[in-house]
């Protein structure tokens, strides 16, 4: 898999580029959990490659409602014949994540919510202050119209030979990498948007306390300005 020019201008400054999804048993990172995480990491500074790809399923212990069953194809019978422990699991992803590395997601704030939470509850540490983060939703609402989801990204794109939205995360997370080299290639702004989160005004934001270092600013759909530009409404997650 071949990469932009521009991600070799990242990993001057980063030991790595993390690409990374997970798949989760509901949307509410207190009582829900994480069932599936995978990692694509980049390596090499003259030569950009894939140097790590980390997939697990994480065993449950109860039923997954229908609703996330219909959506992810994963079952309880998948879970209790795959899934791994999560204090392993999280064991595993603190040792990818550990180092001076610039972790990617789509939606990112609600992966990290929900990884900050599976590293709390199983007391696996991870300093996050040595990571920074960038979030392609973020950058893909300033770029394109609504709707935002990984899926209308990979059509805008054009990348629908080489990825998919499966909501299988080790799919989703290589689909994030395709579209952010593809945002690399199209425009020379993405460190304007590390540690910058976006949200929709509309609607209440749950801050990933653990991160304060990740800035929060309202953006609104039709915007006429990149959110960087829009100083004036940041946020930052230790005050609300």
């Amino acid at each position: 898999m071949q990469f932009c020019s521009n991600f070799s201008d990242f990993l001057s400054v980063y030991d790595s580029i993390i690409v990374f999804d997970t798949e989760t048993s509901g949307l509410d990172f207190a009582k829900d959990d994480i069932i599936e995480i995978s990692v694509v990491q980049i390596k090499g500074r003259d030569d950009p490659k894939v140097s790590c790809e980390f997939d697990r399923y994480i065993f449950l212990g109860r039923p997954l409602d229908q609703a996330v069953v219909d959506l992810t194809g994963i079952t309880d019978e998948k879970l209790n014949e795959c899934g791994l422990d999560r204090t392993e699991v999280a064991k595993e992803v603190a040792e990818i994540f550990k180092g001076h590395n610039l972790v990617v997601a789509h939606n990112a704030n609600f992966d990290l919510h929900f990884l900050t939470q599976m590293l709390k509850k199983t007391g696996v540490s991870l300093d996050m202050s040595k990571l920074d983060f960038l979030d392609t939703l973020t950058v893909y609402k300033d770029r394109r119209s609504f709707p935002h989801k990984l899926c209308n990204a990979i059509s805008e794109y054009n990348l629908e030979d080489k990825a998919v939205n499966s909501h299988t995360s080790i799919d989703d997370a290589y689909a994030a990498l395709l579209v952010l080299d593809a945002m690399t290639d199209e425009r020379d702004d993405l460190e304007c948007y590390i540690n910058l989160f976006g949200y929709n005004p509309k609607y209440s934001l749950l801050p990933v306390r653990e991160l304060t270092k990740i800035t929060y600013c309202q953006q609104p759909y039709g915007a006429k300005l990149p959110i960087y530009f829009d100083t004036a409404n940041f946020r930052k997650a230790s005050q609300l």
